[in-house]
């Protein structure tokens, strides 16, 4: 056998292998799409969310501009929590009450770097509810944290200060609009902060992301329920399909259609009572749902209720 005719050998088995790899990858996408919440265009009744809004007790607190004193403060307040003095920085962390906002956000880094997660959390503390959208972003950040109570108290401060800004924004003059939007890239970070502490090691932690996530505008809610239905823990998702139940809607109805396909049998089984019950048709599977639900969502306002034909 030549040469040339050994790499026409070579070249047709490599053509034939990428094209098996293509063609499985193909398959198994559209078995993933498949089991993804329907593509269904939802529009969202003015006021609503998908999950019930809880109002928190709790006010944005009021923005404080930066001056020169202030920064210098703000340098002698950094190099005290670099030193490890305790008592020293206990005292700074009340001092964090005399700085102007955007202050406290650029002293946060170093303020999450203390050795005692105690005083971390009271970090966390002093900046929920900060009248920008830089707040949202330093809260994110505690999610990484390695104390699990500081990240259990971050998520729900995140979701208290994401839901606040978010309904605040929309009534302000465009300075502060500008200062409390959330641009695309805090979105982001605040997508993936809830999709960490939803899936967290911590068991604490995976609770209170839940237990807030009605805190969060509506968009966070509708992603962070969907994100709950596809967590590791069963846990998890059992009481994400809990709270799409008690709250059903056109948007949470896709959390629940996804529960159908999964993996515990008692939550598989509560998804597909509960889809026929509501709508008294019977599905054995995901796909089986999504491909009706694309079909008859129309007849169906955003509450659920089917609607009379005009005929």
């Amino acid at each position: 056998m030549d040469n040339i005719t050994k790499a026409i050998i070579i070249a047709s088995v490599v053509i034939i292998i990428a094209l098996a790899i293509f063609i499985f990858r193909g398959e198994n996408s559209e078995e993933q799409e498949n089991d993804k919440a329907p593509a269904v265009n939802v529009e969202r009744p003015k006021g609503r969310s998908p999950l019930e809004k809880v109002a928190p007790n709790v006010e944005l607190q009021e923005f404080v501009a930066s001056s020169e004193e202030s920064k210098q403060t703000m340098q002698n307040i950094a190099k005290t929590f670099q030193s490890g003095n305790e008592e020293d920085i206990a005292s700074a962390i009340i001092e964090l009450d005399s700085l102007g906002t955007e202050d406290v956000l650029a002293l946060f880094d170093t303020a999450m770097r203390i050795k005692n997660p105690e005083f971390r959390r009271d970090i966390v503390s002093k900046v929920q509810a900060m009248p920008h959208r830089g707040a949202v972003s330093a809260l994110a950040k505690a999610m990484n944290d390695k104390d699990p109570s500081v990240r259990q108290l971050a998520i729900g401060a995140l979701a208290l200060t994401e839901g606040i800004l978010t309904s605040q924004a929309e009534n302000v003059d465009q300075d502060s609009k500008d200062r409390l939007t959330l641009e695309n890239e805090d979105k982001e970070i605040v997508a993936g902060a809830i999709r960490q502490a939803l899936n967290d090691s911590d068991e604490e932690v995976r609770k209170e992301a839940l237990e807030t996530l009605s805190m969060f505008s509506a968009d966070f809610q509708n992603f962070g329920i969907n994100t709950a239905i596809e967590s590791n823990d069963d846990d998890t998702r059992s009481n994400a399909l809990f709270m799409a139940q008690s709250s059903f809607n056109k948007e949470t109805i896709g959390a629940i259609i996804t529960a159908i396909g999964d993996k515990n049998a008692k939550i598989s089984e509560q998804a597909s009572d509960f889809l026929q019950h509501i709508f008294d048709q019977e599905f054995t599977s995901v796909k089986d749902a999504r491909e009706w639900w694309e079909r008859n969502s129309h007849k169906y306002d955003y509450d659920l209720v089917e609607q009379e034909d005009d005929d």
